[in-house]
């Protein structure tokens, strides 16, 4: 059979670290603010009974999260959707809500000079588009039938996926039909906090990788 460049759809962590590491140089970069902003609030009395402070407590805590609000976009796109378009569509929306858009921690002058401010970072999006493989092909329909030969009619085949999954450069470069397995549970909170792998999608993954690598 021809070459087929199999992307496994796991769970992976790597994200997740990159995300990790974001927070850690974050804290480093800003830990006197952060210690102040917490001793200011700590410095509050926190009684139910005491109306006026409780109000000071929720006016503080809002403006923490008003000068540091975070939103995370996962862009799922098709083929013949540009990654970077895409990405230059968002940052136009940001700014006609009357953001200026930064890339890195906004300086002073920059805070001083605009009165709403966006940082606004992409990871690897712009890089990798999504992909698409004919399910007729002879590398889908081998598949396909190794798979069909060990769980029958329960076979879900979809044509395109959104480009979350970077398989992309490796099509570029090696010309392989391409074709992604599932094998993690629809509920493992992938790339997030409390990721997991059921251990039956784990068997039932095993049995799959074995049965497309013993099919002739």
């Amino acid at each position: 059979m021809k070459r087929v460049c199999v992307a496994l759809v796991l769970t992976c962590a790597a994200l997740a670290s990159a995300q990790q590491a974001d927070v850690d140089r974050y804290v480093r970069e800003h830990q006197q603010a952060i210690v102040r902003e917490l001793m200011e609030l700590v410095a509050i009395p926190d009684v139910r009974s005491d109306l006026p402070n409780i109000k000071r407590n929720a006016e503080l805590l809002r403006g923490m999260l008003d000068r540091r609000a975070t939103a995370e976009i996962a862009m799922r796109l098709v083929k013949e959707n540009s990654p970077r378009q895409m990405i230059d569509r968002v940052l136009a929306h940001i700014r006609r809500q009357g953001y200026f858009v930064v890339e890195a921690d906004p300086d002073a002058a920059t805070l001083a000079a605009h009165p709403r401010i966006a940082k606004v970072t992409s990871r690897g999006g712009a890089a990798s588009g999504a992909w698409r493989t004919d399910p007729e092909t002879p590398a889908a329909r081998f598949i396909t039938d190794a798979l069909t030969a060990r769980y029958g009619g329960r076979l879900v085949r979809i044509r395109t996926l959104g480009g979350g999954v970077p398989a992309g450069p490796f099509i570029d470069a090696f010309h392989v039909p391409t074709l992604g397995i599932s094998l993690a549970n629809y509920d493992d909170n992938q790339h997030t906090d409390n990721e997991n792998l059921r251990l039956g999608n784990l068997w039932s993954g095993i049995a799959t990788l074995a049965a497309i690598m013993t099919a002739r």
